[in-house]
């Protein structure tokens, strides 16, 4: 009894796979031939779309999370202010009409914060341009000198 009800289950799948246009190839269809009527019709003057604009480098202060001191100043140069206590450091990396904090703790960042010139925190986009503008002057600075 059980076996009559699966057979009938799955000779009605089948049924409606088959209705519905499936099939149970597995290598891949065969381009069929385009008859006249199916060939594709000339596309109409249609201009072909503008490349997407090529966005500029942007530098985001999450990347130096981690870093040493010398990979910082590898990369930024000196810091335009250190101050150290113990095993913490805060260097400061002046920009134009802005400041970039950064607090290294046992040698590490741990903190990067851009700031205003007055200590004031900044939004989020101000904080970024922050600190991107300020990687493009260093590095700037860095290429005027070689």
């Amino acid at each position: 009894m059980q076996n009559k009800l699966l057979y009938k289950a799955l000779i009605g799948s089948v049924c409606l796979m088959i209705g519905s246009g499936c099939s149970f190839d597995v290598a891949p269809e065969k381009t069929r031939p385009t008859t006249s009527s199916q060939q594709a019709r000339p596309a109409a003057n249609v201009p072909a779309p503008a490349p997407a604009p090529v966005e500029a480098q942007r530098f985001l202060a999450e990347v130096l999370i981690g870093a040493s001191m010398n990979a910082l100043q590898s990369s930024l140069g000196q810091p335009d202010i250190i101050f150290a206590e113990q095993n913490a450091r805060f260097l400061r990396y002046d920009a134009p009409g802005c400041a970039v904090h950064i607090l290294m703790k046992e040698g590490r960042v741990i903190e990067v914060t851009p700031r205003k010139r007055n200590g004031r925190p900044l939004g989020t986009k101000a904080a970024d341009n922050c600190f991107h503008e300020m990687v493009v002057a260093r590095r700037a600075a860095a290429d005027d000198e070689d």
